[in-house]
Formats: structure tokens, C-alpha cells, sequence
């Protein structure tokens, strides 16, 4: 009885190559141009994916929806600034200028505790652990720094000699809401990069001349008069253009991966 010829084995698949940014999950080494299968150089780590690991349909969309709510109360803010200059064009109108720090006593704290919420949501593990605990820091620090203000504002007003606890909240705690604002949009930045070939460098320019202006917020900020109009209307805007590139990295993947899977 003669033996039945062997199965031909089937040739390899080809694998696939990450042909954008690919951080390594483990240490962040960027694999791109590595086949998967292959193993990080720096780390070991096995390349599971030439995707990032972040392009989940569900996620991206959380990912843009949250954006999208983090960005609305930056552009409601817009109404202080500009209610005040109504106020001030009619100076004896003095309920005007009530008008304003009620809207902006609304306002504010709207926008603090919905990126607060926002960028909580948007922390996930897959887009990396490292990104993740940035973004729950930052969101922590950021409420905090605006939690201790009002309370030493509170204090002021009820204790006489809490003026040098004034004076150190002025200058520290913008640092704190700043820096961790700062270092939450530079995760954003981070997450664009991964998806260069889609967004575009034209398309990445206002987001990132966003960023560099947050770095000017602060000394603007503690410049009298002029400074406290201009520096919260600079820091609020470069907020909703980061968000808003954000939305638009969540969107243009989520494509991108409608477009492989099909």
C-alpha cells in the first residue's frame, strides 16, 4: 500500500510592517518599519500589531466624543471676555460688570470639572500606561490647583493676614493648572504623531502653535491689567484647538481603520 503524497505546506503569509510611528508598549521604542512577529531591540517585546494599539472602533469613538465635550465650555468661556468688553464700553452700567463675573462664575468651574471628567475618560490603558497615568496626574493636578484657589480666595476673605497666602497662590498654583494642561495636550501631540501619514503637517500647524502658547500663558498671566484679560482668553482657546485636533486624530483612525478592514 503505497503511502499518500504529503500536503504541501502553504508558503508563510506575508507579515505585516508598521509603516507609522509604533511605540513599543513596554518601553516606547518606535518599531516602525519592523515586521510583526519581530521583537522590540530595546526590550524584547513581541510586535503583536503594526497598528497602534489604540485603534479600537469604540475607543476612538470615546475618544473623539470626549473631545469634542472637553472643547465646548473652552469656546463658552469665550463669553467672559467678551460680555466684559460690552460692560466696559458703557462704564456707568455697573450691573454689567455683575453680569460678566456671574457668567464667569458659571463658566469656569463648568470647564474645570468637564476636562477634568473628559480627560479621566480618555485615559486608557491601551493608549499606553505611561500616557495614561500623564493624562490622570494632569487631570487631578489640574482640579486640585483649582480647588486649592478658590479655598485660599475663601480664607482671604474671612481671615485678615492671609495675604501672603495670596500672594503664593497667585504665582504657584497657575503654574500647577498650566504645567498639568501642558503636559496633558503634549499626549495629544504624541497620539497625532502615530497617525502622521493621516493628519497631515498643514493640518497639525494651529494645534501646534496652540501648544507653544501655553507656555507663554503664565508669564503673561502675571502681568497686571493687561495680562489677566489676554492670558485666560489665550490659555482657553489653545485648550479647544487641542481638543478639536484630538477629535479629528479620532477621526481620521477611526477611517483609516474602516478603510483596512474593508
Amino acid at each position: 500500500m503505497t503511502e499518500p503524497p504529503p500536503i504541501p505546506t502553504p508558503p508563510p503569509l506575508p507579515t505585516r510592517v508598521a509603516t507609522r510611528i509604533l511605540p513599543c508598549e513596554r518601553c516606547n521604542y518606535d518599531l516602525r518599519g519592523r515586521h510583526v512577529g519581530e521583537s522590540c531591540p530595546e526590550c524584547g517585546w513581541t510586535i503583536d500589531s503594526a497598528l497602534p494599539n489604540w485603534w479600537d472602533e469604540r475607543l476612538l469613538r470615546r475618544v473623539a466624543l470626549w473631545a469634542r465635550v472637553a472643547s465646548l465650555p473652552c469656546w463658552l468661556l469665550l463669553l467672559v471676555p467678551a460680555h466684559f468688553v460690552f460692560a466696559i464700553s458703557d462704564i456707568d452700567n455697573i450691573p454689567g460688570f455683575e453680569w460678566t463675573f456671574g457668567i464667569f462664575l458659571v463658566l469656569m468651574p463648568l470647564q474645570i470639572v468637564v476636562q477634568f471628567a473628559s480627560v479621566l475618560a480618555l485615559a486608557d490603558d491601551r493608549l499606553g500606561r505611561s500616557r495614561t497615568k500623564v493624562l490622570v496626574v494632569a487631570a487631578l493636578v489640574r482640579l486640585l490647583a483649582f480647588g486649592l484657589a478658590v479655598a485660599i480666595i475663601v480664607y482671604e476673605n474671612t481671615i485678615a493676614t492671609a495675604d501672603a497666602l495670596l500672594i503664593f497662590g497667585y504665582f504657584a498654583l497657575p503654574i500647577l493648572a498650566i504645567g498639568a494642561d501642558i503636559a496633558t495636550v503634549r499626549v495629544f501631540a504624541k497620539l497625532r504623531k502615530e497617525v502622521q501619514p493621516i493628519i497631515g503637517a498643514k493640518q497639525a500647524a494651529i494645534p501646534m502653535v496652540a501648544r507653544g502658547f501655553l507656555w507663554g500663558v503664565y508669564p503673561l498671566l502675571i502681568v497686571p491689567v493687561v495680562g489677566w484679560f489676554f492670558a485666560p482668553i489665550i490659555w482657553t482657546v489653545a485648550l479647544a484647538v487641542c481638543f478639536g485636533e484630538l477629535r479629528r486624530v479620532a477621526k481620521a483612525s477611526r477611517e483609516a481603520l474602516a478603510s483596512l478592514q474593508t
